[in-house]
Formats: C-alpha cells, structure tokens, sequence
C-alpha cells in the first residue's frame, strides 16, 4: 500500500485573526467576531478570535448564541483581504533562505541550494507544481553564513536593538562547530531610511571578516584527545588488539605499524 504524506496549515482563527492584526489589536487577549450586521441577531459568526473561544464560546455559533455580558467587536467580512492574507502567509512556504559554513567555496555552496531545491520540490503538491504564478515565487538562496545568521540571533535575543542607523554594536561569534571552528566579526545598525524603504529592513549587518579553521573543529579535537589517550594505554590496546585510526595530520610511533589504521 502506497503511503504518502501531507502538510497541513491551520490558520487559527483566520478572518478574525486578520481583523485583530488589521486594528493593530493581540487576537489572543481581544475580543472579536466576524459577522455580518446588517443580517441581525441570527447570522453565524464566520470566525471568532481566540479569546473569545477561551471563554467557552463556541466558532460559527449565532451572534445570539454570544452571551451578553461579553463585550466585544464586529466586523463585516472581507473575503478579498482573507484571500490576500492567505497567499502570503503561504508564499512564506515557498522562500527558502539557507545558511552555510563560511569554509565552503561558492561551488559548494551552489551545489547545496540547488540541491534542496530540487528536494523541496520533489515534496511540493500538483496543485502548486502545475501553478505557475506559485512556481514564479519558489526560490532557494544562499543567505548569509552560519556564524553571521547566529549573531543576528543573538543579538534580537539580548535586547540589543539599534535606534536607528547612528547607533551601532560591534559584535564577534566565535562557532565551534564539529568539522570546523567559523569565525564572523562585524556591526549590528539600524537600517538607513533608503534600505527600509527600498527592502524594508529594520537592522543591517555588516560583516567586516570571517574565516574558517578545519584544526580547531570538535571532531578533531576529540581525535586528537583519543589519540593521546591511545599512546598512554598502548599496552592495554595491545593486548585487546584494539586498532586505531591515525587522526589527519598527525604521525605515528615506534611499534605503531600493526596498532595505527592510515
């Protein structure tokens, strides 16, 4: 039997959630019902916001069926703008922006985008393959490295937001990865006038230098550790004939020939 798998996306309390945002109102603490007044008392609620289904009230219910002692909004139903919410949230799904170490060459990097391209879209439904307007939006792209994508992170986390683009931090992330250490200093500023209004970014960050260190990556530091510990226990290893592979770089010992793996 063939299986297959399925992505599905709730949008919790879609019209009214849109209406909230729409008013600049939290749809979780606000209290809204999307109806239609001019129908009266007994037209059904096409959505109500999450906070009133906390209250015990229940979605599609008449305005009637509202208790009274609650107090909250009514907005008429606009189906454009529902549809028009709608597609951006799912062309979210459609953009991919990847992240790499600051080691790999541009070949590699090409290499890797193109690849999960090809992957992404293997797992995208007919309905969106064979829609010409959503396949125009798909895109994969390379970002920024690893180590620059950590310290915006960072940065948003501690608080640390520019005023404006004369305020400035410096930041240095130091990514102790396990093939290799990366290595990204730079600034963290508010966005000129020109780059919010022409890409509507809110911080920039400039990258000053980065490089990357194969030596000082995890893996090679627990080999090199290991290797120490097998030259100080030679004699038990002997014993179980337990071999060992030589780590990359380093050079072997007296008697090693028949305990070291090249």
């Amino acid at each position: 039997m063939e299986e297959n798998m399925y992505l599905c996306i709730d949008l919790k309390s879609f019209y009214a959630s849109v209406e909230c945002v729409d008013r600049g109102l939290d749809p979780m603490t606000t209290n809204l019902a999307v109806a239609d007044p001019d129908r009266g008392e007994g037209t059904i609620c096409l959505a109500i916001s999450p906070a009133m289904k906390s209250l015990g009230i229940k979605n599609r219910c008449r305005v009637y069926e509202i208790p009274k002692n609650v107090e909250y909004l009514k907005a008429p139903p606009r189906m454009r703008r529902y549809i028009q919410y709608s597609a951006d949230i799912y062309g979210i799904y459609l953009k991919y922006l990847m992240t790499f170490p600051v080691g790999y060459t541009k070949e590699v990097r090409d290499f890797i985008a193109e690849s999960f391209y090809k992957g992404i879209k293997k797992s995208l439904p007919s309905s969106i393959l064979n829609d010409k307007e959503c396949m125009d939006q798909f895109k994969v792209e390379l970002g920024i490295s690893e180590p620059a994508a950590y310290a915006v992170t960072a940065l948003e986390q501690s608080g640390l937001e520019p005023k404006d683009e004369t305020e400035q931090f410096m930041y240095g992330i130091f990514d102790f990865g396990g093939g290799t250490t990366d290595f990204d200093f730079g600034i963290w500023r508010g966005a000129t006038e020109e780059e919010y209004e022409k890409e509507a970014y809110d911080y920039v960050l400039e990258c000053f230098g980065a490089d990357s260190d194969v030596t000082l990556g995890g893996e090679n530091i627990l080999e090199l550790m290991a290797y120490q510990v097998y030259q100080k226990n030679l004699e038990l290893f002997r014993e179980k004939k337990i071999t060992f592979t030589l780590p990359i770089g380093e050079h072997g010992f007296a008697g090693s020939e028949t305990l070291l793996l090249n």
